[in-house]
């Protein structure tokens, strides 16, 4: 494969993005970081916090005692639960949290669907009853601070939605717990292995200077996993995923587990203290067995840690090298996409004889990038254009670790990857953004915002605020909304009291793109979408309107042998932040001319200043063609892609894992 290197800079993020119109600041920076997705991420965060005293244990020369929390890269696992530990529970933070949550849940979209379970494939999502949860938390006292934030973050988890989570505060985020190795899942024989890579120098150089006295065998790639900690592979590797989130399909949580967000360090080994807490034990043993010569072996790895945060204090010898030792462990995990990210687009020219591959990283870009999209369309427009003057016949679509972002740039791309969407040729402002039809929670406070902001744009047109009613379309007469009717006017939904069906425009962002048809246009059974798993929000919706619709297969890589797999994940319809509730919620109380009092219903975050958000599913989205009021959402259905098929190797082997995903799509047609 040779990647074309002529296409635009595009600085794409990590992770998820808010998908709205514009790419705006949103939990994507918090949620990788918390998920040990990008390590050099720095999450929401309030006020300052006092580190937890940790003296310096490690250096056995004579040195000034200094706290590791605070100036140390590389923590043994003690000192990593001494540092994450350390924190003092604050019994009136928790009151308030719980308050603060007791407001903002009513404006989840999923809240009362999700308190039943529901079937989902081959699985059965979790029942959450989340008010009550928090009525058990309440009444709760806990050891510290880190328990406490477990619980908290525990209960969102279990909802399984990447849009949807706890932000642990400072310092949480910022700690890493490692095992040196990483795993894969493949199939071999008709049978699911779980199969060591090769150990990278660094990691290994890492743990020898840690653990200088324990003995270590290294000598373990390409061998086996029978066993972890006593319990077969793949059942640890699944206990451990059911406790993952993010995703309602257990397939795709199976690959956050093993491979992660793309194909690098999966969780398991590589674990976010801002999601996970910290190992319960220090040591992991994995039984081991040669797949050629069928030997077995024992391997026993300590958990080591890394702090992302530090000071540069302690310029102590043994601190220098464990900054050297950081600082090779970085390059080591941006090959894994760790640290830093791809670009948003990429094109690879040419794989096997007549196909070429479009990855799709991010449909959005750094929150001050305000030529983002202009360079996406310019980048996807001239690889589309190489690849019909190339002759090529198959076009592969990579999402995989494809977070989302702006959920109008995505509608965009499909119009321009789809021209034959309409056969007599581009409408103006027309296109796949209006088949969508979403909705949001009705209370009393979104209502009186609504009602509000509706009398403000009278007087001053020009408003777009939250909840503004000229920023919704009715999918049914396809007009804009000028009053509160879009949400005051609402109905009764197997989700609850909802707002009407609406939708967003998208105009502004298809002339980002030239004229669909002119220049590119494929047949179904010429393009493929792939992914993990992991594609969401915008992806999720990019990725579910062409299955709907027939416009090209699609292959779900990984999860679990012979099960089938989604090929996107946490489609939801919109993420939103409590904030924007609070500010215009407070906003109205304050103002004595309109005689509003929404104190009692206005989320207000902890006064300790360490919240001051929390994203969550805003508005749903219905399954495409699909709308009615007793239809579960497109979260709450289960899509298996065309063919799940696992990956033929190493993930990071693009040949193999391309060369397998043309074979089974030349197998049948959508």
């Amino acid at each position: 494969m040779q990647p074309t290197t002529y296409l635009l800079p595009t600085t794409a993020t990590a992770g998820y993005a808010i998908p709205d119109k514009k790419p705006r600041r949103h939990m994507k920076t918090a949620a990788m970081a918390a998920a040990g997705l990008c390590l050099g991420a720095v999450l929401l965060s309030g006020a300052a916090h006092v580190a937890p005293k940790v003296l310096n244990l490690v250096s056995s020369h004579p040195a000034p005692q200094v706290n590791v929390c605070e100036t140390s890269h590389i923590l043994t696992y003690d000192q990593l639960h001494s540092c994450v530990k350390s924190l003092p529970y604050n019994a009136t933070e928790k009151a308030e949290l719980v308050e603060f949550y007791r407001r903002a849940l009513p404006l989840y979209v999923f809240e009362s669907i999700s308190k039943e379970a529901q079937a989902f494939g081959p699985y059965e999502t979790p029942a959450v009853d989340l008010q009550s949860e928090l009525n058990a938390i309440e009444v709760t006292d806990y050891d510290n601070d880190a328990d406490m934030q477990t619980a908290f973050f525990s209960l969102i988890n279990k909802l399984n939605d990447a849009h949807t989570t706890h932000a642990k505060p400072y310092p949480y985020y910022s700690y890493y717990a490692l095992q040196p190795i990483s795993l894969l899942s493949m199939e071999r024989h008709n049978r699911q292995v779980i199969q060591l890579r090769t150990v990278d120098s660094a990691e290994a150089e890492t743990y020898r200077t840690l653990y200088p006295s324990t003995p270590v065998d290294f000598d373990v790639a390409g061998w086996d996993v029978l066993s972890i900690d006593g319990v077969p592979a793949i059942d640890a590797l699944s206990s451990f995923a059911d406790g993952v989130g993010f995703l309602k399909d257990a397939g795709g949580r199976f690959n956050l587990a093993v491979s992660g967000y793309k194909t690098g360090r999966g969780w398991f080994v590589f674990r976010s203290m801002g999601t996970f807490d910290v190992p319960t034990q220090r040591r992991v043993t994995y039984e081991l067995q040669h797949p050629t010569t069928r030997a077995t072996k024992t391997v026993s790895y300590d958990w080591l840690a890394l702090n992302m945060v530090t000071k540069g204090d302690d310029q102590s010898k043994h601190n220098k090298q464990y900054d050297t030792l950081f600082e090779k462990l970085k390059d080591h995990f941006i090959s894994h996409e760790l640290f830093e990210t791809p670009p948003a687009v990429e094109y690879i020219a040419s794989v096997g004889e007549n196909a070429a591959v479009l990855k799709l990283n991010a449909f959005s870009g750094s929150d001050d990038d305000a030529t983002f999209e202009d360079v996406f369309a310019a980048n996807v427009t001239s690889a589309l254009a190489q690849f019909t003057a190339s002759k090529k016949e198959k076009l592969i679509v990579d999402v995989t670790g494809n977070g989302g972002g702006s959920i109008c740039l995505g509608y965009a791309t499909l119009r321009y990857l789809f021209p034959n969407l309409d056969f007599n040729g581009p409408h103006e402002a027309k296109g796949p953004h209006q088949d969508g039809v979403y909705r949001a929670r009705r209370t009393e406070l979104s209502e009186t915002i609504a009602t509000i902001l509706a009398t403000m744009q009278v007087e001053d047109p020009t408003s777009t605020a939250f909840l503004a009613p000229t920023q919704f379309y009715s999918p049914s007469s396809q007009r804009q909304f000028r009053d509160a009717t879009w949400m005051t006017n609402g109905e009764s939904t197997v989700l609850g009291e909802m707002s009407q069906g609406v939708y967003r425009g998208c105009a502004d962002t298809y002339v980002k793109y030239s004229a669909p048809g002119v220049s590119f246009s494929i047949a179904p059974e010429n393009l493929v979408v792939v992914s993990q798993g992991f594609c969401g929000s915008t992806c999720a919706v990019f990725t579910s309107y062409i299955q709907a619709y027939n416009l090209g297969q699609t292959v779900a890589l990984g999860g679990y042998l012979h099960t089938p797999q989604q090929p996107f994940g946490f489609p939801g319809g919109q993420v939103g932040r409590v904030s924007a509730f609070t500010e215009l919620g407070n906003a109205i109380s304050g103002a004595t001319e309109l005689g509003i009092d929404l104190s009692a219903v206005v989320p207000q975050p902890p006064t300790s200043g360490r919240f001051n958000d929390f994203g969550y599913t805003f508005l749903s989205i219905s399954p495409w063609k699909s709308d009615s009021i007793d239809t579960l959402p497109l979260e709450y259905t289960f899509v298996p892609a065309t063919h799940s098929i696992m990956y033929p190797s190493d993930p990071l082997d693009n040949d193999a894992t391309y060369a397998k995903v043309l074979q089974v799509a030349s197998s049948a047609q959508p």
